[in-house]
């Protein structure tokens, strides 16, 4: 994962820098996965298991579901800062798509799950009359430039990460204290 993460494009990354990496020979990658596409997407996974488990964990035992996609939001943000390195192997590494890691026909994409979970956790907190998939793309959006930003311009004077997230979900008609303020889907 570390030579992924340092790369930031995974079409730089190759069997000869993880198995470098990892202290082991070339050959020997190729014992635990058939080719270089395979190593990626279980790289990528991981990732993403690593990811949902912390959005689990941190709305776990919560009855609110408003409360609960609030938890999962800032957990959001927390991840990317804990774990930059593997926030930007699942977000934002170039080369990491279908095609380029072979997802076989039939399967999704490794990181699929993760966005299925957000939308589930935003279906019970929309308003009446609103798209769930919208309001999620909108709340994906807005929580990945925040985080993407918070990485790459530590020097800005950043508002607590909190603050802003509470107030998005607010205006998204979806967090605590009130309805939609005019970013909702036509």
């Amino acid at each position: 994962m570390v030579v992924l993460a340092e790369a930031a494009d995974a079409r730089q990354v190759t069997i000869r820098a993880v198995a470098a990496a990892a202290g082991v020979t070339p050959p020997s990658i190729y014992l635990y996965f058939p080719d270089r596409a395979a190593l990626l997407r279980a790289l990528v996974q991981r990732g993403f298991q690593m990811f949902d488990r912390v959005l689990d964990e941190a709305a776990r035992g919560i009855s609110d579901p408003r409360d609960a996609l609030r938890r999962r939001s800032h957990a959001y943000i927390a991840f990317a800062a804990v774990h930059p390195g593997e926030y930007r192997v699942v977000f934002s590494a170039a080369g990491l798509g279908p095609e380029e890691l072979e997802v076989p026909p039939g399967e999704r994409h490794p990181g699929h799950p993760s966005f299925e979970a957000l939308v589930a956790a935003v279906v019970p907190c929309v308003p009446p009359n609103s798209d769930p998939l919208f309001v999620a793309v909108q709340l994906w959006s807005f929580l990945h430039g925040l985080a993407d930003l918070r990485l790459t311009k530590p020097e800005l004077p950043w508002p607590a990460a909190e603050e802003l997230i509470d107030a998005t979900l607010v205006r998204l008609g979806v967090g605590q204290g009130g309805g939609a303020v005019g970013l909702l889907h036509p």
